[in-house]
C-alpha cells in the first residue's frame, strides 16, 4: 500500500546526529515498520528529483534499483560529484555511519534494506568493516534482497525466523564478498585476546546499578552470546553472571564500610538480611562487617550486639539459620 508516512529507515543527519527524513515527500510502497522484525529494516520506495545531503544510516544500508530502466545519479565524492549508473537489479552498498550525498533526476524506484552492524557482528562473532560500493552486480545479493522485499510486501507471513534466516544469510555474504578484508564466520572455538573485553569491563561498571544481560554485553564485545559466554569464563575464570555479582558486590560492601565509618557505628541488621537465593551473599556482607574496625571496637565494649541468627526462606520454603 502507497504511502506518504515517515520512512522506518533510520536516516540520520552526519553533522548534527538528528534523525532526518530525506524520503518524506517520496511515495513508500511498502514497509516493514508494522512487522515484528528486530534483525533489519526494509522499504520499496518510489521518488523523484530529491537530493541528501550529508546523511548517514543507523546500519549497513542496501539499495536495490528494482525498477525498469538504468538510475542515474550524481553521488559526492573526494573530487566532487561524480556521475553514477545503476543498471536494473544493482546494488548500493553504504556502511553504517558513511555520510552521502546523492543528487537524483528524475523518476526512481528501489528497495531499501538496513542491517544494524551491531546486529550483523553479534550473529558473525567478529567485527565487520564493510567496503561502500555503488551499482555493482551480485546475483546471491540480490536474489536475497529480493527475498526479503518479497518477505515484507506479502505483510511477513512466514514470520520473524525467516526474516531472521534471510538477516543472516546476508550478513555471512556481505562479509565474505564485501568486506575490507575477506572474513568468514568465526569459529566458535576461536580464542578472542582479552584486550577485547576492556570496553565490556568499562560497561559493566559504567551500568552496575542497572539491567544487564548477556545479549547487551555479547553485542557491546562483537560476539555471538555463545561465544561471549564461553571466552569471557576462559578469560576471567568465572560466568559473566558471576562476575557482575561480584562486581556489585564489591560496591555494596565499599557503600556499607564508607557508611559505618562516616556514622562510627555497626552494619545496620537490615543491611544483612538476606534474600533467598542469595544467602551467600548476606554470610560474605556479614563476614566484612564483623572486620570494619568500628564494629571490632564497639564489639570489644559491649556496645553492639552481633546479629547471631538470621531467619530467612529458601525458594522451596524450607527454612534455615545462618550461625554467627
Amino acid at each position: 500500500m502507497k504511502s506518504h508516512a515517515a520512512s522506518a529507515i533510520p536516516y540520520v543527519d552526519g553533522k548534527t546526529g538528528v534523525r532526518v527524513d530525506p524520503l518524506r515527500r517520496a511515495s513508500i510502497e511498502a514497509s516493514s515498520k508494522g512487522l515484528p522484525w528486530n534483525a533489519l529494516v526494509a522499504e520499496i520506495v518510489a521518488h523523484s528529483n530529491w537530493e541528501s545531503n550529508d546523511v548517514t544510516v543507523g546500519g549497513h544500508y542496501l539499495a536495490m534499483n528494482i525498477g525498469a530502466v538504468p538510475l542515474r545519479f550524481e553521488a559526492k565524492g573526494p573530487h566532487g560529484f561524480q556521475h553514477v549508473l545503476m543498471p536494473p537489479g544493482s546494488i548500493w552498498l553504504n556502511p553504517e555511519g558513511r555520510p552521502f550525498t546523492h543528487r537524483v533526476t528524475g523518476a526512481m524506484e528501489f528497495g531499501a534494506i538496513v542491517l544494524p552492524a551491531t546486529h550483523v557482528n553479534r550473529l558473525l562473532g567478529r567485527h565487520v568493516e564493510l567496503r561502500p560500493r555503488c551499482g555493482f552486480e551480485d546475483e546471491v545479493l540480490r536474489c536475497l534482497c529480493r527475498a526479503v522485499l518479497l518477505e515484507m510486501r506479502d505483510g511477513g507471513k512466514k514470520g520473524p525466523p525467516f526474516a531472521d534466516a534471510l538477516a543472516l544469510a546476508i550478513s555471512v555474504h556481505l562479509a565474505t564478498h564485501h568486506a575490507t578484508r575477506q572474513v568468514g564466520v568465526a569459529a566458535e572455538s576461536g580464542h578472542v585476546s582479552p584486550e577485547r573485553f576492556t570496553r565490556v569491563f568499562e560497561y559493566v561498571e559504567e551500568h552496575l546499578g542497572g539491567i544487564l544481560d548477556l545479549e547487551k554485553l555479547a553485542s557491546v564485545a562483537g560476539l555471538s552470546a555463545s561465544h561471549f559466554g564461553r571466552e569471557f569464563k576462559r578469560i576471567v575464570g568465572q560466568t559473566p553472571l558471576a562476575y557482575m555479582m561480584g562486581r556489585r558486590l564489591e560496591r555494596a560492601r565499599s557503600a556499607i564500610r564508607g557508611s559505618a565509618d562516616d556514622c562510627g557505628c555497626g552494619v545496620p541488621t537490615r543491611v544483612c538480611r538476606p534474600t533467598a537465593p542469595y544467602a551467600p551473599v548476606q554470610a560474605t556482607l556479614r563476614r566484612h562487617a564483623r572486620d570494619l574496625p568500628s564494629a571490632r571496637s564497639r564489639s570489644a565494649s559491649g556496645s553492639i550486639q552481633r546479629v547471631t541468627q538470621v531467619p530467612f526462606k529458601t525458594p522451596t520454603g524450607a527454612r534455615h539459620r545462618l550461625h554467627g
